[in-house]
């Protein structure tokens, strides 16, 4: 009985001296004061329609992250979504967007995720890219690269 009474006053103390630790800390900067959580530009695609989130701000030398969201309908004549080709590459004469160059489709990529990485020595500026999915169509969103 005595032991339950020192027991519980001892948890209780060592539970409130771990709760700040479990508080959620803010956004900190990684290497080349990237932020920890790279901007993410969301792919959706399906039936006759295409949507990206496009314009984002990325620092030289930082990722930015594609999301493939597929839609989970099926297509004309059962096309699958989640197995057509999406191409995301630097628009033709757009100089520096040389750095976004993927080609997949969402169901061979890892967590329908693709990272594009900044070169360190990126000019500051605005940066056209083309979004293709296969038997969809095509959009040119953009990027603008800031320090």
């Amino acid at each position: 009985m005595k032991r339950t009474r020192v027991i519980y006053p001892l948890l209780t103390l060592a539970a409130a001296a771990l709760l700040p630790a479990c508080a959620v800390q803010p956004q900190t900067n990684g290497p080349l004061g990237c932020p920890v959580f790279a901007p993410n530009v969301q792919v959706r695609y399906g039936d006759s329609s295409i949507e990206v989130n496009a314009l984002k701000k990325v620092k030289p030398g930082c990722r930015l992250v594609f999301q493939l969201l597929p839609d989970s309908a099926r297509g004309p004549d059962g096309l699958d979504y989640d197995n057509v080709k999406v191409t995301i590459k630097g628009k033709e004469g757009a100089d520096g967007a040389h750095w976004i160059n993927f080609s997949e489709t969402a169901a061979n990529t890892s967590k329908r995720k693709y990272s594009a990485t900044t070169p360190p020595d990126q000019e500051e500026g605005i940066y056209y890219y083309l979004v293709e999915v296969e038997k969809v169509g095509t959009l040119d969103p953009r990027v603008d690269v800031e320090k």
